[in-house]
């Protein structure tokens, strides 16, 4: 079978480990939630220019940089009504707000953009 090349960007539904921190003073993680996120893969251009810049400026953009490369998600609920968060900008940006999840997120776009599997 051939390998299938494809132009423009590629999408990727994948899997990412949420782990947040409790909210009843014991100073431990909540459970880690599996949620799939939809990606849009960062080009290797894109990769090393995110990488050759100064850390102070990684920190800056890194919301522009998931806003642009997250489509879509699965197995994210409201907190109150446990029914799917649809995904939508505001959603995002609210999700993104909370620094464990940024990083999770940000994890999952290198991770599926370097075609690694993710680790348990």
């Amino acid at each position: 079978m051939a390998f299938k090349l494809k132009r423009g960007d590629r999408e990727v539904l994948w899997p990412v480990l949420i782990t947040q921190s409790r909210d009843d003073g014991s100073g431990g993680l909540e459970k880690s939630r599996d949620v799939k996120v939809r990606y849009r893969v960062l080009t290797d251009t894109e990769v090393k220019e995110f990488f050759a810049r100064p850390d102070v400026e990684r920190v800056q953009i890194v919301n522009d940089l998931l806003e642009k490369h997250i489509v879509g998600w699965e197995g994210i609920v409201d907190e109150d009504t446990n029914e799917p968060i649809p995904f939508n900008l505001e959603m995002l940006r609210t999700a993104l707000d909370q620094i464990p999840i940024q990083n999770a997120l940000l994890a999952g776009l290198l991770d599926c953009s370097r075609g690694a599997e993710r680790k348990n």
